[in-house]
Formats: C-alpha cells, structure tokens, sequence
C-alpha cells in the first residue's frame, strides 16, 4: 500500500501516534531500492525495536510503525480472507496488459507491477476523502529527527544515512509539487518510481487510466480491506 493508506489504517487502529511512527508506516517502502532489497525492509521489526530499546529508547515508536507497515502490506499483498493479497486479487489479463503496455514493463514483472494500481485505488480514494493524512505525512517529512531517524534506521538495516535521508527529502518535494488527492498527481508518482525502477517513462494516459479503472473496481470492496487491516493492526499492538 501507499503512505496515505498506510497512515490512515494507524490512525483508526491506534490514534495519531506522532511523527516516528507515521514515519516508520511508510520508510518501509522509501528505504526499499538499490541499498536495501525488498524483503529486508519489510522484515525485523521486533528486533529493530529491541535494538532501539537499547541503542535510542526513544526512537521505538519507529519500529512499531514499521511493524503496522508490514502488517498491512501481508494483507495487501500476501495473504487476505483465504485468497491471495488484496491487490493481488484484482491483477488480471487486462491490467497486466495495459502495464505493458503504458509502462513499458515486460510481461513477466508485469504481473508483479500492476498490483500497485489497485493499492493506487485505495490511495486516491483514502487522500481524496482524508487529506488530513497527507498533512501528516508531510510533518514527518520535515521532523528535525529526520536525520536521526536515517542514522538509527540504516545502522539496523544497512545503507548510508545520508542517501536515505535524501530519499526522504526527494518524497518530501514530490509530495509538495503533486497534489495526491487527485488522479494526476499519483499518476506524477508513479511515473517517477516506474522510471526510478525500470528507466522507462510511462504513458501518462495510459497511467491514468490504470488508477481509475482500478479505482472503480475497488470501490465496493475496499472499506472492508481497510477495516481488515485495522483489525489487524490493533491485534498485532496491542
């Protein structure tokens, strides 16, 4: 899931737990590139926090969001009500098509590829009717912990603090310069993590086109994922 969607889960679940936590709801996937692989950061939480608890006991808030992220994802791409991950769920021939197509991915990671768009579903519908989420988001981006946060978080899981701090910065500027709340601004989004990733400009059209089609088709069932999650999440923090 994106970072609104993320943040809005914790919100309901737990409250507004401050910027660490919101942060670690979604470092997760900013973290995740040529330094550290998927699976890393999206593993340890239990032991980051043990590790926080001795190295920056005030820092744990980070890792416990990090854990919600994790948690959220499984259900989003791992495993949801005895299928496949929810996303997962709406990855069809159609969209996998229109991925190759407009993002000039090829068809074997196509597959993997066209999941996000139905988490770009839930994102527009989550920011258009919550933008209170993207305001926090925002605070964190700008906490004068940021650089501390970069410090304890790749001296844990790897990377150089400095590079992750200017991965932070440079969500902080897209976040500024799109408006999220609406289908062309996490259409802006994604074409820059599609040429991030795969050094392909996508269409534009065809991007759009993906998020609204997979907005329509999530729309009837995406308040009972998000309810899952934060069921899930208040289990899991108790």
């Amino acid at each position: 899931m994106f970072p609104g969607t993320h943040v809005y889960i914790v919100n309901k679940a737990l409250g507004k737990r401050g910027v660490l936590f919101d942060l670690g709801t979604f470092i997760p996937d900013i973290a995740s590139g040529t330094s550290r692989t998927f699976k890393v950061t999206h593993s340890k939480a239990d032991e980051f926090r043990a590790y926080l608890e001795k190295k920056a006991p005030t820092f744990v808030d980070l890792a416990d969001g990090i854990k919600t992220h994790i948690v959220v994802d499984e259900l989003g791409d791992e495993h949801y009500r005895g299928g496949k991950g929810y996303a997962f769920q709406y990855v069809d021939k159609d969209l996998i098509d229109l991925v190759v197509k407009g993002c000039g991915i090829k068809r074997p990671e196509a597959r993997k590829v066209a999941h996000n768009f139905p988490e770009f579903g839930i994102e527009y519908l989550v920011n258009s009717q919550h933008q209170g989420v993207l305001t926090q988001i925002k605070k964190a981006l700008t906490s004068s912990q940021l650089q501390e946060v970069c410090e304890h978080y790749t001296a844990f899981y790897g990377g150089n603090s400095n590079v992750l701090y200017l991965e932070l910065e440079v969500f902080s500027n897209i976040l500024t310069e799109n408006n999220l709340t609406t289908v062309k601004g996490l259409a802006n989004l994604w074409k820059l993590i599609n040429f991030a990733r795969y050094k392909v400009i996508p269409d534009g059209d065809i991007v759009r086109q993906l998020i609204l089609t997979s907005k329509s088709r999530v729309m009837s069932t995406y308040n009972d994922f998000l309810q899952s999650a934060i069921d899930e999440v208040k289990k899991t923090l108790k």
